[in-house]
Protein backbone atom coordinates (compact mmCIF):
# COMPACT_ATOMS: atom_id res chain seq x y z
CA UNK A 1 0.00 0.00 0.00
CA UNK A 2 1.14 3.26 -1.02
CA UNK A 3 1.38 6.37 2.05
CA UNK A 4 -1.76 8.32 2.08
CA UNK A 5 -0.84 11.82 0.53
CA UNK A 6 0.03 9.39 -3.30
CA UNK A 7 -1.97 8.23 -5.54
CA UNK A 8 -1.49 4.74 -7.10
CA UNK A 9 -2.10 6.17 -10.52
CA UNK A 10 0.45 8.23 -12.87
CA UNK A 11 -1.87 10.68 -13.41
CA UNK A 12 -2.12 11.18 -9.50
CA UNK A 13 1.34 11.52 -9.23
CA UNK A 14 2.21 14.26 -11.90
CA UNK A 15 -0.89 15.98 -10.41
CA UNK A 16 1.07 15.54 -6.96
CA UNK A 17 4.20 17.07 -8.60
CA UNK A 18 2.27 19.84 -10.82
CA UNK A 19 1.37 20.88 -7.98
CA UNK A 20 4.55 21.43 -5.92
CA UNK A 21 6.69 23.06 -8.89
CA UNK A 22 4.79 26.55 -9.20
CA UNK A 23 4.72 26.82 -5.42
CA UNK A 24 8.75 26.98 -5.80
CA UNK A 25 8.62 29.05 -9.17
CA UNK A 26 7.00 31.27 -7.26
CA UNK A 27 9.39 32.16 -4.73
CA UNK A 28 12.05 32.17 -6.88
CA UNK A 29 10.49 34.95 -9.40
CA UNK A 30 9.45 36.51 -6.22
CA UNK A 31 13.05 36.21 -4.80
CA UNK A 32 14.35 38.03 -8.50
CA UNK A 33 12.15 40.64 -8.30
CA UNK A 34 12.82 42.08 -4.93
CA UNK A 35 16.70 41.75 -5.18
CA UNK A 36 15.57 43.61 -8.95
CA UNK A 37 13.92 46.26 -7.25
CA UNK A 38 16.66 46.73 -4.39
CA UNK A 39 19.31 47.03 -6.89
CA UNK A 40 17.53 49.55 -8.66
CA UNK A 41 16.77 51.75 -5.56
CA UNK A 42 20.38 51.25 -4.34
CA UNK A 43 21.98 52.43 -7.92
CA UNK A 44 18.98 55.26 -7.90
CA UNK A 45 20.11 56.53 -4.09
CA UNK A 46 24.16 55.90 -5.29
CA UNK A 47 23.60 58.20 -8.34
CA UNK A 48 21.79 60.72 -6.25
CA UNK A 49 24.90 61.11 -3.88
CA UNK A 50 27.90 59.72 -5.77
CA UNK A 51 27.70 60.19 -9.58
CA UNK A 52 26.73 57.24 -11.98
CA UNK A 53 29.51 54.23 -12.22
CA UNK A 54 29.42 54.50 -16.51
CA UNK A 55 29.09 58.16 -17.47
CA UNK A 56 27.72 58.32 -20.91
CA UNK A 57 27.03 61.97 -21.32
CA UNK A 58 29.02 64.56 -23.11
CA UNK A 59 30.04 65.87 -19.53
CA UNK A 60 31.93 62.82 -18.66
CA UNK A 61 35.74 62.39 -17.58
CA UNK A 62 38.32 63.02 -20.22
CA UNK A 63 35.94 65.45 -22.64
CA UNK A 64 36.59 68.97 -24.11
CA UNK A 65 33.58 71.04 -23.23
CA UNK A 66 34.58 73.34 -25.60
CA UNK A 67 35.56 71.08 -28.33
CA UNK A 68 31.80 69.77 -27.98
CA UNK A 69 30.01 73.18 -28.05
CA UNK A 70 31.25 73.32 -31.69
CA UNK A 71 28.94 72.36 -35.06
CA UNK A 72 30.11 69.12 -35.92
CA UNK A 73 32.39 68.96 -38.84
CA UNK A 74 30.23 67.04 -40.72
CA UNK A 75 27.36 69.20 -40.10
CA UNK A 76 24.57 70.08 -42.94
CA UNK A 77 22.77 73.36 -42.08
CA UNK A 78 19.28 73.66 -42.28
CA UNK A 79 18.38 76.29 -45.47
CA UNK A 80 16.38 78.76 -44.84
CA UNK A 81 13.99 81.17 -46.85
CA UNK A 82 11.91 84.31 -46.35
CA UNK A 83 8.49 85.51 -47.21
CA UNK A 84 7.72 89.18 -46.60
CA UNK A 85 4.02 89.88 -45.44
CA UNK A 86 2.60 93.49 -47.02
CA UNK A 87 -0.69 95.10 -46.83
CA UNK A 88 -2.55 97.18 -49.13
CA UNK A 89 -6.33 98.88 -49.23
CA UNK A 90 -6.67 96.62 -46.02
CA UNK A 91 -5.45 93.33 -47.98
CA UNK A 92 -2.56 91.47 -46.32
CA UNK A 93 -0.99 89.37 -49.13
CA UNK A 94 2.75 87.27 -48.47
CA UNK A 95 5.55 87.61 -51.39
CA UNK A 96 8.44 85.55 -51.75
CA UNK A 97 11.95 87.73 -52.21
CA UNK A 98 11.74 86.66 -55.89
CA UNK A 99 8.25 88.47 -56.07
CA UNK A 100 8.39 91.66 -53.98
CA UNK A 101 5.32 94.09 -54.51
CA UNK A 102 5.78 97.55 -55.36
CA UNK A 103 5.90 100.86 -53.34
CA UNK A 104 2.40 100.85 -52.76
CA UNK A 105 2.13 98.23 -50.32
CA UNK A 106 3.46 98.69 -47.08
CA UNK A 107 5.68 96.09 -45.13
CA UNK A 108 4.23 94.02 -42.26
CA UNK A 109 6.64 91.41 -41.26
CA UNK A 110 9.62 89.12 -42.58
CA UNK A 111 8.81 85.37 -41.82
CA UNK A 112 11.42 82.82 -42.00
CA UNK A 113 10.88 79.39 -43.98
CA UNK A 114 12.67 76.20 -44.05
CA UNK A 115 13.60 74.84 -47.18
CA UNK A 116 15.54 71.86 -46.42
CA UNK A 117 16.11 70.45 -43.19
CA UNK A 118 19.74 70.01 -42.71
CA UNK A 119 21.32 66.82 -41.12
CA UNK A 120 23.99 66.52 -37.90
CA UNK A 121 23.66 70.08 -37.16
CA UNK A 122 22.97 70.74 -33.24
CA UNK A 123 26.42 70.26 -31.48
CA UNK A 124 26.94 67.83 -28.72
CA UNK A 125 27.01 70.42 -25.86
CA UNK A 126 24.47 72.79 -27.34
CA UNK A 127 22.95 74.39 -23.65
CA UNK A 128 25.86 75.36 -21.99
CA UNK A 129 26.38 78.74 -20.88
CA UNK A 130 28.16 80.58 -17.89
CA UNK A 131 26.33 84.24 -17.48
CA UNK A 132 27.78 86.38 -14.76
CA UNK A 133 24.79 88.56 -13.62
CA UNK A 134 24.88 92.17 -12.62
CA UNK A 135 22.42 94.87 -11.25
CA UNK A 136 21.69 98.19 -13.18
CA UNK A 137 19.67 99.98 -11.14
CA UNK A 138 17.57 103.80 -12.20
CA UNK A 139 17.33 106.19 -10.28
CA UNK A 140 15.33 109.63 -10.84
CA UNK A 141 16.22 113.08 -9.91
CA UNK A 142 14.50 116.22 -10.77
CA UNK A 143 12.53 114.27 -13.88
CA UNK A 144 15.60 112.40 -14.64
CA UNK A 145 16.21 109.16 -14.77
CA UNK A 146 19.95 107.90 -14.16
CA UNK A 147 21.54 104.22 -14.55
CA UNK A 148 23.69 103.43 -11.73
CA UNK A 149 25.70 99.77 -10.86
CA UNK A 150 25.19 98.14 -7.12
CA UNK A 151 28.85 99.84 -6.02
CA UNK A 152 27.90 103.39 -6.86
CA UNK A 153 24.39 103.52 -5.90
CA UNK A 154 22.94 107.64 -4.99
CA UNK A 155 22.10 109.43 -2.20
CA UNK A 156 18.90 109.61 -0.69
CA UNK A 157 17.99 112.83 -2.43
CA UNK A 158 17.19 110.29 -5.89
CA UNK A 159 14.38 108.24 -5.79
CA UNK A 160 14.59 104.36 -6.71
CA UNK A 161 12.33 104.06 -10.15
CA UNK A 162 13.75 100.05 -11.27
CA UNK A 163 16.02 97.25 -11.36
CA UNK A 164 17.64 95.70 -14.43
CA UNK A 165 19.71 92.42 -14.85
CA UNK A 166 22.19 92.37 -17.48
CA UNK A 167 24.01 88.83 -18.01
CA UNK A 168 27.51 88.43 -20.04
CA UNK A 169 28.53 84.87 -21.08
CA UNK A 170 31.65 84.04 -19.58
CA UNK A 171 31.78 80.45 -20.95
CA UNK A 172 34.56 81.09 -23.30
CA UNK A 173 36.51 82.97 -21.02
CA UNK A 174 36.07 80.38 -17.99
CA UNK A 175 36.46 77.33 -19.97
CA UNK A 176 39.20 78.60 -21.98
CA UNK A 177 41.59 78.97 -19.59
CA UNK A 178 44.58 77.27 -18.65
CA UNK A 179 45.54 75.83 -15.37
CA UNK A 180 42.77 73.99 -12.98
CA UNK A 181 40.24 74.99 -11.55
CA UNK A 182 36.65 73.39 -10.16
CA UNK A 183 33.02 74.27 -11.26
CA UNK A 184 30.39 73.52 -8.71
CA UNK A 185 27.21 73.12 -10.13
CA UNK A 186 24.54 73.64 -7.47
CA UNK A 187 20.81 73.26 -9.14
CA UNK A 188 18.94 74.64 -5.95
CA UNK A 189 18.95 75.47 -2.46
CA UNK A 190 15.75 73.65 -1.54
CA UNK A 191 17.62 70.84 -0.20
CA UNK A 192 19.51 72.45 2.49
CA UNK A 193 23.21 72.75 2.89
CA UNK A 194 24.35 70.69 5.54
CA UNK A 195 25.27 67.62 3.86
CA UNK A 196 27.93 69.21 2.02
CA UNK A 197 28.30 72.82 3.12
CA UNK A 198 31.27 71.29 5.50
CA UNK A 199 33.43 69.44 2.49
CA UNK A 200 32.94 72.64 0.58
CA UNK A 201 34.43 75.11 2.97
CA UNK A 202 36.93 72.29 3.31
CA UNK A 203 37.29 72.58 -0.46
CA UNK A 204 37.67 76.02 -0.46
CA UNK A 205 40.77 75.76 1.70
CA UNK A 206 42.45 73.24 -0.95
CA UNK A 207 41.57 75.28 -3.80
CA UNK A 208 43.20 78.74 -1.61
CA UNK A 209 46.51 76.49 -1.19
CA UNK A 210 46.46 75.25 -4.87
CA UNK A 211 45.61 78.46 -6.54
CA UNK A 212 43.12 76.69 -8.21
CA UNK A 213 39.50 78.52 -9.04
CA UNK A 214 36.18 77.81 -7.89
CA UNK A 215 33.32 78.52 -9.87
CA UNK A 216 29.22 78.52 -8.50
CA UNK A 217 26.97 77.43 -11.32
CA UNK A 218 23.49 77.94 -10.65
CA UNK A 219 19.70 78.62 -11.62
CA UNK A 220 19.14 80.60 -8.78
CA UNK A 221 21.12 83.52 -8.64
CA UNK A 222 19.94 85.72 -5.32
CA UNK A 223 19.71 82.37 -2.98
CA UNK A 224 23.14 80.86 -3.70
CA UNK A 225 24.88 84.76 -4.08
CA UNK A 226 23.48 85.17 -0.42
CA UNK A 227 24.82 81.90 0.99
CA UNK A 228 28.34 81.52 -0.40
CA UNK A 229 29.38 85.24 -0.30
CA UNK A 230 26.61 86.79 2.13
CA UNK A 231 26.21 84.24 4.74
CA UNK A 232 29.31 82.66 4.72
CA UNK A 233 31.92 85.81 2.65
CA UNK A 234 33.29 83.09 0.50
CA UNK A 235 34.05 85.34 -1.86
CA UNK A 236 33.30 83.40 -5.07
CA UNK A 237 32.17 84.05 -8.32
CA UNK A 238 28.49 82.88 -8.52
CA UNK A 239 27.33 82.34 -12.50
CA UNK A 240 23.63 81.30 -14.27
CA UNK A 241 23.20 78.60 -16.38
CA UNK A 242 19.90 76.75 -18.12
CA UNK A 243 18.24 74.27 -15.63
CA UNK A 244 18.52 71.17 -17.89
CA UNK A 245 21.90 72.05 -18.74
CA UNK A 246 22.85 71.88 -15.37
CA UNK A 247 20.31 68.49 -14.96
CA UNK A 248 22.96 66.80 -17.49
CA UNK A 249 25.75 68.36 -15.96
CA UNK A 250 25.22 67.90 -12.76
CA UNK A 251 23.80 64.12 -11.41
CA UNK A 252 23.58 65.20 -7.94
CA UNK A 253 23.22 68.02 -5.78
CA UNK A 254 25.46 69.52 -5.88
CA UNK A 255 28.17 68.32 -8.52
CA UNK A 256 31.50 69.29 -8.23
CA UNK A 257 34.05 69.30 -11.58
CA UNK A 258 37.72 69.32 -11.50
CA UNK A 259 38.43 71.26 -14.76
CA UNK A 260 42.30 71.50 -16.77
CA UNK A 261 41.32 73.99 -19.44
CA UNK A 262 37.74 72.87 -21.16
CA UNK A 263 38.50 69.46 -20.67
CA UNK A 264 36.83 67.30 -17.67
CA UNK A 265 39.41 65.81 -15.01
CA UNK A 266 37.57 64.21 -12.13
CA UNK A 267 33.80 64.65 -10.79
CA UNK A 268 32.08 64.00 -7.60
CA UNK A 269 29.01 63.86 -6.20
CA UNK A 270 28.19 65.61 -3.00
CA UNK A 271 28.67 62.67 -0.37
CA UNK A 272 32.58 62.55 -2.41
CA UNK A 273 33.30 66.31 -1.82
CA UNK A 274 35.01 65.77 1.18
CA UNK A 275 37.14 63.03 -0.39
CA UNK A 276 38.10 65.47 -3.39
CA UNK A 277 39.34 68.29 -0.27
CA UNK A 278 41.70 65.76 0.60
Amino acid sequence: HYPAFFHHSGAGTRCCTSGIEPVFGSFILILSISATLVATVYLQAHVLEHLPTVDCLPYKKGNDLLQLRQMPEDAIPDVFDYNFVYKKEGVTKEFNTANLPDSTWEFVERKQVLVKKGKNNVPKINDFSLKLDSYIYTYEKDGTPSDFEANDLPDSTWKFVDKKTVSADSTQSILGQSGEYYLFFLKTMKDGTEKWSTGFADLLQKAKEQNRKIYIITSEKEPVEDFFNKTNQYNVPVYTCDMTAIKTAARSTPTLFLMHGPVVQDKWGWADIEKAAK
